[in-house]
């Protein structure tokens, strides 16, 4: 017997059924193609310098990285019921050689020709969750990605390579988060020793929930003081990068809470924060305020835009 694979292929951008759900997960295991994933290199940003966490801002996944993968099975030409595959719920795909995703408990096409599936893709997996609804601490700095749903795959549309043992299917992945980075100096006419001792944002979520049927993220409906920096550090005319890359959730403009020299002070940028983006604010001590600019780069490049906040 032949046995044929199936393989994902992953780009960064940042169970399925049959008739009879159970025997079709049965017959699946034995004689329908396995599910596999394959990637190129993917690259981690690394930043130590810049006291950060790491963003994802390469094209594919290192060796050791997991993804979560969902689907749900459908007949052809209609969109429900949606039936959810055993062997699909947040199976876990993991690379050890930063070429092809496996799972200890993989997963198989449906057997029917008139059966099709719908897949979902997140990362960073995470072990209990089982109803495609994903909540990270955001203090934690993980780079939340979603992967684009691939829809309606079945045993008629793989195409096959090759001898015909396997075929690719593309997963794309998008950033669901922003990611910050804060530079601070004073101005040159001011001469006492100014110390910053704490950042904070001011009513700000905590966690984030990613649907990842509707791709969706929402913030926690508890708001609070989020503390971004307690690193004590002098402030100089020179600009001093005080986070690089530090993941916030996407939303309103929010509203920054400096300390310095033992006083509070708080500044709303115009500029809100924006998924999928690099965003650098910086922010200028005067005499009598702060001015603050926002340049915004899409992971590569963008717009920019500037306002000046009362000190």
């Amino acid at each position: 017997m032949t046995k044929h694979y199936i393989y994902f292929s992953l780009l960064l951008f940042a169970g399925f059924a049959g008739c009879d759900p159970e025997a079709s997960t049965e017959m699946s295991r034995t004689t329908s193609p396995e599910i596999r994933f394959s990637a190129s290199t993917y690259h981690i940003e690394t930043q130590p310098e810049q006291k950060t966490k790491a963003i994802q801002a390469g094209e594919t996944f290192p060796a050791g990285t997991s993804i979560g993968i969902f689907g749900w099975g459908h007949a052809v030409n209609e969109s429900s019921p949606l039936i959810p595959r055993a062997d699909l719920i947040n199976n876990k795909y993991t690379t050890d050689n930063e070429t092809d995703f496996l799972s200890t408990s993989p997963a198989h096409f449906p057997l029917a020709e008139d059966t099709v599936i719908d897949i979902y893709a997140y990362y960073p997996y995470i072990e209990d969750i089982s109803n495609a609804v994903i909540t990270y601490r955001l203090a934690d700095q993980q780079d939340i990605m979603y992967a684009t749903p691939v829809l309606n795959k079945g045993k008629l549309n793989i195409d096959p390579t090759g001898e015909g043992t396997y075929a690719t299917v593309p997963l794309v992945f998008n950033h669901a988060l922003s990611a910050i980075t804060l530079v601070l100096k004073k101005a040159d006419d001011i001469a006492e020793n100014l110390q910053l001792e704490k950042v904070e944002l001011v009513d700000y979520p905590t966690q984030a929930t990613l649907n990842l049927q509707t791709q969706e993220l929402r913030p926690s409906e508890t708001d609070g003081d989020y503390l971004v920096s307690n690193e004590a550090q002098t402030i100089t005319p020179e600009k001093t990068v005080l986070l690089k890359d530090y993941l916030v959730w996407p939303g309103k403009a929010a509203t920054f809470r400096f300390t310095i020299s033992g006083h509070e002070y708080e500044v709303t940028p115009q500029q809100a924060f924006l998924a999928n983006q690099q965003q650098e604010y910086i922010f200028t001590i005067q005499a009598k305020d702060i001015s603050v600019s926002a340049a915004i780069n899409p992971w590569e490049q963008g717009p920019s835009s500037s306002g000046d906040i009362g000190f």
